[in-house]
């Protein structure tokens, strides 16, 4: 094996950032249980050492991936404007995955995919999944009364409707009119608020 020539000395931080970087593009092309924390290291540019000075195993890499990931979408929920109608969350959320490359967007779901077989990662996806839809609801507003139960159903609602507009453009993106979409969500749960 060939001996590797590490970069000059970095910031913990910075070879913490090189760790994940290499995990992520390894993760998306070979998959989670293909990929060696050798490879990961390597890829990196690092030792086998300075990966398990950053990281306990593998499954806190991809921890740390997933928890990177959960914290940028709670960001771009909390830049929304208060409060909050499901309409423009649809849009600020699907035309925030539209600037995702396919590759990429693939890559986060096979990552996501990956990271649910395993139980602690499963209970803190729940948890993050529980507290932005209690967060969204809390600052929902519909133009019409609506339940806590009413809302947080509401919320998930709007949730699978954008994955599922990102996952069919990247089955078929050509056929996807995106505003054309926005336009008719909206004109459609406006009717039915005036209802």
């Amino acid at each position: 094996m060939a001996k590797i020539k590490q970069s000059p000395k970095l910031p913990a931080e910075q070879r913490r950032e090189q760790l994940l970087d290499s995990a992520r593009k390894l993760f998306s092309e070979k998959g989670y249980r293909g990929t060696s924390t050798e490879e990961i290291a390597a890829n990196a540019g690092l030792t086998k050492g300075a990966l398990y000075f950053h990281f306990k195993s593998k499954e806190d890499i991809l921890i740390a991936l997933v928890k990177a990931m959960s914290s940028r979408f709670k960001l771009a929920l909390e830049s929304l404007p208060k409060p909050i109608n499901p309409w423009e969350l649809i849009e600020r959320v699907v035309c925030h995955t539209e600037a995702t490359s396919p590759r990429e967007f693939r890559s986060i779901l096979d990552i996501w995919v990956q990271a649910i077989r395993l139980p602690r990662v499963r209970k803190f996806l729940k948890q993050e999944h529980d507290d932005r839809i209690a967060y969204v609801a809390a600052h929902l507003d519909t133009g019409i009364k609506l339940s806590k139960a009413e809302a947080r159903q509401l919320v998930m609602l709007t949730f699978a409707l954008c994955d599922g507009v990102a996952g069919r453009r990247i089955f078929n993106k050509e056929s996807m009119d995106v505003p054309m979409q926005m336009k008719l969500v909206k004109t459609m749960m406006q009717s039915f608020y005036r209802k």
